[in-house]
């Protein structure tokens, strides 16, 4: 029995939830034996070398975005019914600025009618292996604040190919703080705490998706995709309920504050 099937088992039977010893490391799912660490460097990585070399026609598609009116939506951590009547409810991450994104795919879901607009940045998209969940351009906008906060599993990584990047742009994974260059690609392990600041007057934007986790095998790998569309069925997470109402083309998400 793999791991993943067994710590999934447990938590069905048992509620047990395993936990990292390190305090600055605390998703919701935890994999014990995942190879921890904040930043993953990328220099030995095909793949990277690959995205980087379409990283100009990348930008340029995200530039052209402008000129067709393509709408970013705001970001969101959770959207679901609320009280009072409300028919949604959201609930951002940020508290300074505005974060939002255009995205290319959601919980495996494509958006056709965005990937149209980008064929380049969709078709480098593709060539990236292990690559799972959800590919988006990730605009920060001006004077914007992302407080320290950690992602829901250490199963996966997240890139960030720089496009659009001034100065008075870092973050922080763990207990380092890094910079984004245009062209290039930072990959770390957001199940670790992280903080993000924009202090420039301009906006910054990246193309973020998630790879799995290095260490994990293939079958581990079918096991939690498995695990993902049996959680889908009995507990329809909020963001599931997002996705499902944007491709349907509902205008639910107000503005960022």
């Amino acid at each position: 029995m793999s791991r993943i099937i067994e710590l999934y088992r447990q938590f069905r039977q048992q509620g047990v939830r395993p936990s990292s010893n390190d305090p600055l490391q605390r998703p919701s799912l935890y994999i014990p034996g995942l190879t921890a660490k904040p930043w993953h460097e990328t220099e030995q990585l095909e793949w990277v070398r690959r995205l980087e070399q379409a990283a100009p026609e990348i930008r340029a598609e995200l530039l052209r975005l402008d000129e067709t009116r393509a709408e970013f939506v705001p970001y969101v951590d959770g959207i679901g019914p609320t009280p009072g009547g409300a028919a949604w409810g959201t609930r951002y991450i940020h508290d300074q600025g505005t974060w939002d994104t255009f995205y290319l795919e959601a919980l495996g879901q494509p958006f056709a009618r965005n990937q149209r607009l980008c064929p380049k940045t969709t078709e480098a998209l593709h060539r990236v292996p292990r690559r799972t969940t959800s590919a988006m351009f990730s605009r920060l906008g001006p004077r914007t604040h992302i407080p320290a906060h950690c992602g829901p599993s250490n199963t996966v990584l997240r890139a960030h190919l720089g496009l659009v990047v001034p100065e008075g742009c870092e973050m922080r994974v763990g207990k380092e703080t890094r910079s984004w260059q245009e062209e290039r690609c930072l990959l770390f392990d957001d199940s670790f705490e992280h903080e993000v600041w924009n202090r420039s007057e301009e906006s910054r934007v990246v193309l973020m998706f998630y790879v799995y986790h290095p260490d994990l095998t293939v079958t581990e790998i079918d096991h939690l995709e498995e695990i993902r569309k049996e959680l889908r069925v009995d507990e329809q997470t909020g963001f599931q309920q997002l996705v499902d109402a944007m491709l349907a083309g509902k205008p639910i998400l107000p503005k960022s504050p």
